[in-house]
């Protein structure tokens, strides 16, 4: 794995089967630990229900849309 990646998160991956896409493998580092474990509990919960064909790819989306700022809300 590369660098830039915690323990836990690699041990999560691991036992879930995913592999590291090069998306993947940059948005980790370039996020919170918490985004990343929030978004490997959503894929859990996820891959209760359906089949992900791309867990890793899934990840990596959710990951980026956690990470992209809100939109500053206009006062009227």
């Amino acid at each position: 794995m590369p660098k830039g990646i915690g323990e836990a998160i690699k041990a999560e991956l691991e036992s879930l089967g995913i592999k590291l896409t090069s998306t993947l493998a940059s948005n980790i580092p370039n996020s919170t630990e918490e985004i990343v474990l929030t978004a490997i509990e959503a894929l859990k919960e996820e891959l209760q229900h359906q089949v992900i064909k791309t867990p890793g790819g899934w990840m990596a989306q959710l990951i980026t849309a956690y990470n992209r700022p809100m939109a500053a809300k206009s006062s009227p």
